[in-house]
């Protein structure tokens, strides 16, 4: 059953789907070495389930296993994380803004155990149909690194492309 969430304004309304699958594949390495610390290859998927609530609340669950490969002997492990997300809209004069918070235990195979924890708290501002910048705060918990306390902020710009609509 579509939800209509999230509306920037009255003409285009953006419809929820309940189910959302993803997939991909992602590469990364340490930059001031050329990746002699840490390089990673590594496929995942997900699975969100959203549950919009009275008040414009919305909740996601999302689960997400990652196939890594670690190191220059490329080491296979998986991490399973779970995310729990809870967000809300506000709409002035046709600006959206949406502040969320979660939270994310990992359980990581080479460990055997649910080592690494991350809460995150931003807002997303929809500045036009196109266009929203994000901006959160990060603290992440892990058991097994060097530094076991990290503490993040983000900023990210979203583009919306859509075939017909401007």
């Amino acid at each position: 059953m579509p939800y209509n969430l999230r509306v920037f304004d009255d003409n285009k309304a953006g419809t929820l789907k309940a189910w959302l699958v993803r997939s991909g594949y992602m590469f990364g390495q340490s930059i001031s070495d050329g990746g002699e610390d840490y390089s990673e290859q590594m496929a995942f998927c997900e699975l969100h389930r959203r549950l919009p609530l009275k008040g414009n609340f919305l909740i996601t669950q999302r689960i997400r296993s990652d196939f890594r490969w670690i190191g220059e002997n490329a080491q296979y492990s998986y991490r399973i994380r779970y995310r729990f997300m809870i967000e809300k809209e506000f709409v002035r004069s046709k600006i959206s803004m949406v502040p969320y918070f979660n939270f994310e235990p990992f359980y990581d195979s080479r460990y055997n155990s649910v080592n690494r924890f991350r809460f995150t708290g931003g807002v997303t501002v929809s500045l036009k149909s196109w266009l929203a910048v994000e901006v959160n705060l990060t603290y992440q918990y892990d058991e097994k690194y060097s530094t076991s306390n990290v503490y993040a902020t983000g900023l990210i710009m979203h583009y919306f492309f859509e075939n017909g609509h401007r």
